[in-house]
């Protein structure tokens, strides 16, 4: 696939959305806020890959040790988040949601989908972890003393 695919798709979904001017820049990439702010996803393609990159950060919430360890805890695997991984951004110091896409797998419904389940999933974090109970912030869960950290075959 070329840009073209990519381009239609933001063009499309933006359509949808009642946002006509919504496209890819020249640096092949777009913003979209939602909810008046609550979320705003960066979308990003990359025309040697052929994927689109989806990320948001969750500006709500001044992570803490503890939201820290069990929102990278959740990256094994997947766990709950449709895809998406976790990452610290090292400019904000919050907590940002990224999911990865081939462009080529992706039609209108899905690209619409890995948005909606990316934001749905920001929002819930959000608030997920910043109901997390004080003395549950204020203590991480260190590792088992008798649990080897390595990897065995």
């Amino acid at each position: 696939m070329d840009r073209a695919h990519a381009d239609k798709l933001v063009a499309e979904m933006g359509s949808r959305l009642g946002l006509a001017d919504l496209a890819l820049d020249d640096s092949d990439s777009c913003s979209l806020s939602i909810d008046d702010g609550a979320v705003t996803v960066r979308i990003s393609y990359t025309k040697e890959t052929d994927m689109f990159d989806l990320s948001t950060r969750l500006e709500r919430l001044a992570p803490q040790q503890a939201h820290l360890a069990r929102a990278l805890g959740l990256n094994f695997c997947w766990q709950a988040n449709a895809g998406a991984i976790f990452s610290l951004d090292r400019l904000s110091g919050r907590l940002a949601l990224n999911r990865r896409c081939m462009a080529a797998d992706l039609d209108l419904a899905g690209f619409t989908g890995a948005l909606e389940k990316l934001v749905g999933h920001a929002i819930a974090w959000t608030k997920i972890l910043g109901d997390m109970k004080d003395e549950a912030a204020a203590r991480a869960d260190p590792a088992p003393a008798g649990v080897p950290l390595g990897v065995r075959a």
